[in-house]
């Protein structure tokens, strides 16, 4: 046995060192499914540079030298500022990393960024198969016409840089766009069996000497040619020394994804395809585009190469320093990192990372030079909390801070202006305010500006979102974004709100990343089949069973929102009445929500505008939500109608308002059913995770209701 192991071993190792991954399309230059290469396909093409006691020329491992050549001649045509995509193939993924892609226009001297991808990439588990390990990126919308480069580049947690090229024709906008590779087919497998039987013969890897090769500015933009005097201080600006001179490593490391680490299972929402893989020419939609000139994009981060800057390793992936207008969010399966330049110490970046609420002095130093403003600026937007409703006190939308729009109006702004801003964001608190007329620009935040940004803020982990508006108002914005905060964990929603706007965050969130759940008094607003907001006065004449001949006895007729009804409301061919919002309620409950530990719901009481069949449908939700997340569920929280906050964030007609005697009745009544649904799935079902329950608001069924005051219901 022992005689045996010693023989496996060295065939083991030889295995770990060539498990890595390699760009499959567009094809890159002296790949084996390059069609125009006529020597032997390199069988190196998988390997980081410098590894295994090799020593690989910069960049694209020397290829190079094959423009003007047959063989480097190009493999596809892009149309500039349409969206395409890039295919991976390979058996050793280092369970993900960090990506970048972009384009030489220079043959290689310099390299602008089209897309930054921070953290899983390739897929942790995408598999080998090219069709499972595919991105999409736009073409920038200026690039110049012609054959350029596109390179690929791979950072992974082994502090390994790989770097791959293909030749690529780019078209003008709207000229015909002809693939002369067909893309990775979408569905099906691809065969690439050939690429992990490439032959050695006739490789030959030049010795040029690279004393100072543009693009290796890691932590500024290369098109200055003046570095700043703080940069030249911090020696932030490190040169890829000689070629032969480079390090080399003698073994690569296959790496193991540590004990027990909890895999989310699926690939963010970053990475899916805007299009379908059968169109080779389409644009980009709005979300996807950025106002950055070609010539003003970062170039690409090369590091690990012996230039001085180093990656972090094993407990962190790669966050960029200047990853470009258009950056994916990876799964947050592993925190993010800036790389460690000469200039960059580890205590500077321990430093502010203890700033990280101390807004004040993040800002002073990020005043300081270009430098500080570049590591400043990460965490001072880690964090941003522009809002009111968690002052404490008595919040209605007629009393705001003063100062509130005005800075609401600045953020906004300045992620307009500088998109690439928007990827620090991962904590983010906003309250939504529509109290003004409809011409007054002081009492409102332009709607087009708002929604805008907010699609740029697709790495949000932690979502706190109020929406507080007279009911009055008819003036409401409701063209939002079909897909909003793709990588939110811990939601909480609170007041009025669109539907629209809570469908756009609850389908486009991964539920089987979902942390926490808050729906703290979020109520529909209504609105007619065409999309505008219900009236106070309508919703009071029509809502079932809440006008006031409906409150002459004290029992309900407990009839639901059907399914059929939903339907018709979702295709605009019936009304939407003011209630209580079951819709993220009734898609999280068919969804895999396999990781929610926190569940709060706030419901508000029985008021004359709501439709009592939103209530009814949304105890039914609550019990069929509970029952899927009941092996997970850590804590939970319900209160009903027992809190004086939820009057300010009710409809406007329940400003100061005082129940009857029908009404606390009904009042009664609907707590009674609401304990009749939700019971018997708290007592049946199985809740080994739950440490903490907190169920309030239904001591109103052991009172009467004799008294006209808000304590008695």
């Amino acid at each position: 046995m022992v005689a045996l192991t010693r023989l496996l071993l060295p065939s083991a190792l030889a295995v770990a060192v060539q498990a890595h991954m390699q760009l499959y399309y567009p094809p890159p230059f002296a790949a084996e499914n390059n069609p125009h290469r006529t020597d032997p396909a390199d069988p190196y093409l998988d390997y980081p540079y410098n590894c295994c006691g090799r020593t690989t020329v910069f960049p694209c491992k020397g290829y190079l030298r094959l423009l003007g050549t047959p063989q480097g001649a190009p493999v596809a045509s892009w149309e500039a500022g349409s969206v395409q995509n890039f295919s991976l193939t390979g058996t050793g993924n280092h369970y993900g990393g960090s990506c970048q892609v972009g384009f030489s226009t220079d043959q290689g001297k310099t390299w602008k960024v089209a897309r930054s991808y921070e953290g899983d990439c390739p897929h942790r588990h995408g598999g080998t198969d090219p069709v499972q390990q595919t991105f999409d990126f736009t073409v920038p919308d200026d690039i110049p016409a012609g054959d350029q480069i596109f390179a690929w580049t791979w950072i992974n947690r082994e502090q390994e840089f790989s770097m791959l090229c293909s030749s690529v024709t780019i078209t003008k906008k709207k000229d015909i766009n002809t693939t002369f590779i067909p893309r990775v087919p979408c569905g099906k497998a691809v065969n690439t069996t050939g690429l992990k039987n490439l032959t050695a013969r006739g490789i030959v890897h030049g010795h040029d000497q690279l004393p100072n090769i543009p693009g290796l500015l890691p932590m500024s933009n290369q098109s200055d040619p003046k570095p700043s005097t703080a940069a030249n201080i911090m020696n932030t600006r490190p040169q890829l020394p000689d070629e032969p001179g480079l390090p080399s490593r003698s073994r690569a490391r296959s790496w193991v994804p540590p004990h027990g680490r909890r895999h989310l299972g699926a690939r963010p929402n970053e990475s899916k395809p805007l299009i379908s893989n059968n169109s080779t020419n389409t644009t980009a939609p709005p979300t996807s585009r950025r106002a950055v000139a070609f010539n003003d994009r970062p170039s690409f981060l090369f590091a690990n190469l012996g230039n001085g800057c180093m990656t972090p390793k094993t407990d962190y992936e790669l966050k960029y320093p200047h990853p470009g207008p258009d950056v994916a969010g990876g799964d947050g399966e592993y925190k993010l990192k800036l790389p460690i330049g000469a200039g960059n110490s580890e205590v500077l970046l321990a430093i502010l990372e203890q700033l990280r609420h101390d807004k004040r002095t993040l800002c002073n130093l990020g005043l300081v030079c270009k430098i500080f403003r570049d590591l400043t600026l990460p965490v001072l937007l880690s964090t941003v909390d522009l809002s009111f409703h968690n002052s404490g006190r008595v919040l209605t939308a007629k009393y705001n801070p003063l100062t509130l729009l005005p800075r609401q109006r600045l953020f906004l702004r300045l992620i307009s202006s500088r998109p690439d801003l928007a990827s620090y964001v991962k904590s983010f608190t906003w309250t939504l305010l529509w109290i003004g007329d409809k011409g007054s620009e002081d009492s409102h935040i332009n709607a087009n500006e708002l929604w805008d940004v907010f699609s740029h803020l697709t790495n949000v982990r932690q979502l706190d979102l109020a929406s507080l508006h007279c009911g009055s108002q008819n003036y409401y914005v409701h063209n939002t974004p079909p897909r909003l905060f793709p990588a939110v964990t811990h939601l909480r929603l609170v007041g009025w709100m669109h539907r629209g706007l809570v469908d756009a965050i609850v389908t486009s969130l991964n539920p089987t990343a979902l942390r926490a759940l808050d729906l703290h008094y979020l109520q529909d607003e209504g609105s007619f089949p065409d999309g505008n907001p219900i009236s106070k006065k309508l919703a009071w004449a029509h809502a079932r069973d809440a006008r006031r001949g409906d409150f002459s006895g004290i029992m309900i007729s407990r009839v639901s929102i059907s399914e059929e009804l939903y339907q018709r409301q979702r295709t605009g061919s019936a009304w939407i009445f003011p209630g209580p919002m079951w819709t993220p309620l009734h898609h999280l409950s068919t969804s895999r929500c396999t990781t929610l530990t926190t569940l709060e719901l706030r419901i508000i009481p029985l008021v004359s505008v709501l439709d009592t069949r939103n209530y009814f449908r949304y105890f039914d939700e609550v019990a069929k939500l509970l029952s899927t997340v009941s092996t997970t569920l850590q804590t939970l929280t319900i209160l009903f109608a027992d809190s004086h906050t939820n009057v300010e964030l009710s409809y406007n007609s329940a400003f100061h308002m005082c129940y009857s005697r029908a009404q606390g009745f009904s009042v009664v009544n609907m707590a009674d059913d609401f304990l009749r649904t939700i019971l018997p799935v708290l007592i049946s079902a199985d809740f080994p995770a739950l440490t903490s329950a907190t169920i309030q608001g239904f001591h109103m069924l052991y009172h009467k209701a004799s008294g006209c005051t808000e304590e008695g219901v």
